[in-house]
């Protein structure tokens, strides 16, 4: 009886060595990295002439995978008319520190912003109502992944 069963467990495999194989299919689609603008909110002086521009006001990152915020640079294209960018390398702690203008072409990055390292001052004490604004394209540094 042994060797019936045996001959049972033979003739299976034979039945299913004639029978075709399933093919699968997996598909593979290669997205583009986009930068999407999360907050680009204004900022409102009241009875001051400086203020630091963080990540409250002033946040992209990219999609579908997060870069880090190092890696996301503001270019200034166009700077503001009625005042200047600041930007410190520093904590808000190490005040001596003096801070770089920002003109035409200069970059600040994401970190930069949620470290608290730029600042808008107003040129001249304004005792009306004014709009101003600067222009930037945001960069991302592109990684060759192994």
């Amino acid at each position: 009886m042994a060797s019936a069963s045996s001959d049972f467990a033979k003739e299976d495999e034979a039945e299913n060595d004639k029978e075709q194989p399933v093919i699968h299919k997996f598909n593979i689609e290669l997205v583009t990295l986009q930068v999407k603008a999360i907050k680009n909110l204004p900022v409102n002086l009241l009875n001051v002439q400086e203020t630091v521009i963080t990540d409250s006001y002033l946040l992209y990152q990219t999609h579908p995978k997060s870069s880090a915020n190092e890696d996301i640079f503001y270019v200034l294209v166009t700077p503001p008319s009625q005042g200047s960018l600041l930007l410190t390398k520093s904590s808000s702690i190490d005040r001596q520190q003096k801070a770089k203008k920002l003109k035409a072409q200069d970059k600040f990055t994401q970190a930069d912003l949620y470290s608290g390292h730029l600042k808008y001052k107003l040129s001249q004490k304004s005792y009306q109502p004014l709009d101003d604004s600067f222009d930037f394209v945001v960069q991302v540094i592109k990684y060759n992944y192994k």
